[in-house]
């Protein structure tokens, strides 16, 4: 069962990047004024795929490596347009009772354009056995646009709980972003410029899992903000 599950999700991976569509991320003759209410959606559903997953956090004692995926099959930008994700694959370890470090790789084809990400996390837990609470501070940098690049400081609150073999958690994120934008392919060499913009983007995410065994998990999650909507299935492997 628990192959065959793993090999479902294997080809949800694998498909993804052929169900991808959408706008192109051109920013090719648009006005400096336009650029961030048009890129604002976009990069608050980007920031969402790479957010950690709450699955992700160790629900048992020191020490731990976890490994795994999500998959993001549907993602709603600007709440009208929608979306396939591409999918992350993340590594998580206990290097303290307390303390956990991990990061996670993605790369794709997304709106029309490639691009790859890659993220580092240290997350501190308190609180109960079976309902800890995290506190993470996340970094990432997302490159490959063509007329932009950004990098995100995210910090964020899960609060966890575990019945039996049911997961549940809920998180609070906070994004700061630097976006650096180059415009360099207008006809009129004027029109060309550099600049840098700076985003907040505030998301809640809410997740369901279920322990498969003591070392396979299987989950799903939404990330709500206030310009895109991004679901992801996740699967994840205790060592």
């Amino acid at each position: 069962m628990n192959k065959r599950l793993v090999t479902i999700l294997l080809l949800i991976s694998a498909t993804s990047s052929v169900l991808l569509g959408g706008d192109n991320l051109d920013l090719t003759g648009m006005a400096k004024s336009a650029i961030r209410p048009y890129l604002l959606p976009y990069l608050s559903t980007l920031t969402a795929e790479e957010s950690i997953p709450i699955a992700l956090l160790p629900d048992r004692s020191f020490p731990m490596v976890i490994v795994g995926s999500r998959f993001n099959p549907v993602t709603v930008i600007d709440w009208s347009k929608a979306a396939v994700g591409v999918p992350s694959f993340w590594l998580a370890v206990n290097v303290a009772p307390a303390v956990v470090l991990g990061g996670a790789l993605q790369a794709g084809e997304w709106q029309g354009a490639g691009f790859n990400a890659m993220n580092m996390f240290l997350s501190y837990s308190t609180g109960a056995e079976g309902h800890p609470n995290y506190f993470s501070c996340q970094i990432t940098h997302v490159k490959g646009f063509d007329d932009f690049h950004f990098r995100n400081l995210s910090l964020s609150y899960a609060k966890t709980f575990h019945i039996g073999n049911w997961l549940s958690g809920l998180g609070f994120y906070y994004d700061f972003l630097q976006c650096d934008i180059y415009i360099t392919d207008n006809v009129l060499a004027d029109q060309n410029y550099r600049t840098t913009k700076n985003f907040s983007i505030s998301r809640l995410q809410i997740s369901l899992g279920k322990k498969l065994n003591e070392a396979l998990k299987i989950g799903l999650e939404v990330n709500l903000s206030r310009r895109s909507t991004t679901s992801g299935i996740t699967c994840f492997y205790c060592l």
